[in-house]
Order: C-alpha cells, then sequence, then structure tokens
C-alpha cells in the first residue's frame, strides 16, 4: 500500500466525519481500520489466497 501522506485538512476532515457517527458506527470504523493496519503490517496476510 502506498505510504500517501494526508494534509491536515484532510485530517480534520476525517476527524470530522468520524465523530459525526453514532458511537456504534464510529467503533466499527475503528475496527476495521484498525484491522487493515494489522493486515498491512502482516507480512502473511494474503488476501487473493484460496
Amino acid at each position: 500500500m502506498d505510504d500517501e501522506e494526508v494534509s491536515d485538512a484532510e485530517a480534520a476532515e476525517d476527524e470530522k466525519w468520524l465523530a459525526s457517527l453514532p458511537p456504534s458506527q464510529r467503533a466499527l470504523v475503528g475496527m476495521m481500520l484498525d484491522r487493515l493496519v494489522d493486515a498491512e503490517n502482516d507480512s502473511t496476510y494474503r488476501p487473493d489466497y484460496r
């Protein structure tokens, strides 16, 4: 995955969007983001493996 930099304005917009979600949806988004980060850092992750 690309290591693109996010501008402060983009980060603030994303934080505002996340804060606007109901708590349950915010928690789900957080769990999904955590999993994506874990998968990116896990050298054994193979999404195309069958």
